[in-house]
C-alpha cells in the first residue's frame, strides 16, 4: 500500500502539520498525540513505529518479569513503564528520568491509563554532564567522564529507592550511564534486573565487563536479545 494512502501516515502529517490534541489506542494503552507536549520525533513513533518501540527490551519484560517492586531508571516516553506495570500488577512501579519534560508527558499517560505508577524527575549521575535533545525525548545523554564523587548525591537517592522501597527488579535504560552507577549500588536485595547496554557509547569491551560484573555478583544471564539483557539471581 502506498503509504501516502495509510490512515497513520496521514494522521502523523497531520499533527506534524498542525497543533491539535487526540487520544490513541496502541496495544493495550492509550496515549496523548499533542506535539505542543511532546516532541514530533516521539509522535511519529507512537503513530506510525509503536511496535518497534523498545521491542526487545519490552519482549523480556513481558516474558520474565515477576511481581516485584520495580524501579526503572530511564523511562523516557513511558512506554516501556506502562508495560511494565501492566505486568506486575498491584506492585510497586518507580520510574526515574532525567528528562524532566519527558516525565511531565508520563504522568499524563498514567492518569490517562489509570495507573499509579510514580513518575519521578532524576538526573542520574552527574548532573552537571547530563544533556538532552530537544527534538526528542529519547536521546537523553550520559557522559563518560563520570566523578563518583559528583555522583554521590544521585547513587544514594537511587540506593535509597532501592532500600526503602523493598525493590527486588530493576529496568535500566540509561544511555551509558549504567557502566558506571551499577558498581556503586548494592544489589543484595535484587533479584532480577532488565537492561540494555550501549557499547557504541562506550567499546564491546566495557560491555563485556558489565555483564561479567553481574555475575560475579551472583546473576546469571538468563537471555539476550539484541543489546538488551535479563538477569536473575
Amino acid at each position: 500500500m502506498n503509504k501516502f494512502l495509510n490512515v497513520n501516515y496521514l494522521n502523523y502529517r497531520l499533527h506534524h502539520l498542525f497543533n491539535f490534541e487526540q487520544i490513541i489506542s496502541r496495544g493495550n494503552f492509550k496515549f496523548l498525540i499533542n506535539k505542543k507536549i511532546i516532541p514530533i520525533y516521539n509522535l511519529k513513533g507512537l503513530i506510525l513505529n509503536f511496535n518497534k518501540h523498545e521491542i526487545d527490551e519490552i519482549k523480556l519484560i513481558n516474558k520474565y518479569i515477576l511481581t516485584y517492586n520495580t524501579l526503572e531508571l530511564g523511562c523516557s516516553i513511558g512506554v516501556t513503564s506502562l508495560n511494565i506495570k501492566n505486568k506486575i500488577k498491584k506492585m510497586k512501579l518507580i520510574s526515574i528520568d532525567g528528562n524532566s519534560d519527558a516525565i511531565k508527558y508520563c504522568k499524563i499517560l498514567n492518569k490517562l491509563n489509570k495507573f499509579d505508577i510514580e513518575f519521578m524527575h532524576h538526573v542520574i549521575g552527574n548532573k552537571n554532564l547530563f544533556s538532552t535533545n530537544s527534538k526528542n525525548f529519547l536521546s537523553s545523554k550520559s557522559e563518560l567522564n563520570f566523578d563518583p564523587k559528583e555522583a554521590n548525591d544521585s547513587i544514594m537517592f537511587i540506593q535509597s529507592l532501592i532500600d526503602k522501597e523493598d525493590i527486588k527488579s530493576l529496568v535500566i535504560d540509561i544511555e551509558g550511564m549504567e557502566k558506571n552507577i551499577l558498581q556503586y549500588l548494592n544489589l543484595d536485595n535484587i533479584r532480577q534486573i532488565f537492561i540494555e547496554l550501549h557499547p557504541m557509547i562506550y567499546s564491546l569491551l566495557d560491555e563485556k565487563c558489565i555483564i561479567d560484573q553481574l555475575i560475579q555478583r551472583s546473576f546469571a544471564l538468563v537471555e539476550k536479545v539484541n543489546n538488551n539483557y535479563y538477569f536473575e539471581k
